[in-house]
């Protein structure tokens, strides 16, 4: 049981290495943007995601294992740390981005477990960059969704075309619309 215990702790570890490079890598990938300077882009986007998006799920998994084999030992921490496991499993199974399209119309962003979300361009209000390298994108108009570095991975343009066709422009660290943000500066909050 000990043995077991331990390749689910290296395991969830090695999950965790692969989930903070793929951050990097989009952060490296997206500084551009970061910084105000958008590479426009019409390129189309892929349907699927690619499989980075199945690490948060992974490493919940193993780290429910982890948890749920020192509790079997004994140690009442171990069962604290495999429910947690179970939550962060579930969530990101369930939460998991399965898709991010920009169609001519629209960016869709398709769950494995949550309706897909439809964005049209003429809606879009702003796009928040991540303060972290772990930290997501928030695409938003009347609602809003967070695209986190696995979910972009290989897809980081989808980016450049959000802010391309739905004419955002860069002001005070985020991308925002041009006419919301003339009439919230014209019409101040009473």
């Amino acid at each position: 049981m000990r043995a077991l215990t331990i390749v689910a702790w290296l395991l969830t570890l090695a999950c965790m290495a692969a989930l903070w490079t793929v951050s990097f890598i989009g952060w490296r990938r997206t500084a551009p943007l970061r910084r105000g300077t958008c590479r426009a882009s019409n390129a189309g986007s892929a349907p699927v995601t690619s499989r980075a998006t199945l690490l948060p799920g992974v490493a919940g998994l193993l780290l429910a294992i982890a948890g749920a084999t020192g509790f079997v030992r004994g140690s009442a921490a171990a069962g604290a740390v495999g429910v947690a496991g179970l939550l962060v499993a579930a969530a990101g199974f369930g939460a998991q981005v399965v898709g991010v399209q920009t169609l001519p119309e629209a960016l869709v962003i398709r769950y494995r477990a949550r309706p897909t979300f439809t964005l049209p361009w003429t809606a879009c209000r702003s796009l928040g960059p991540p303060r972290w390298p772990l930290g997501g994108w928030r695409v938003a108009g009347d609602q809003g969704r967070i695209l986190m570095p696995s979910d972009l991975l290989g897809q980081e343009h989808v980016l450049d075309v959000f802010v391309a066709r739905a004419g955002l422009r860069y002001r005070d660290g985020a991308w925002v619309d041009p006419v919301a943000d003339l009439r919230a500066t014209r019409d101040p909050p009473r």
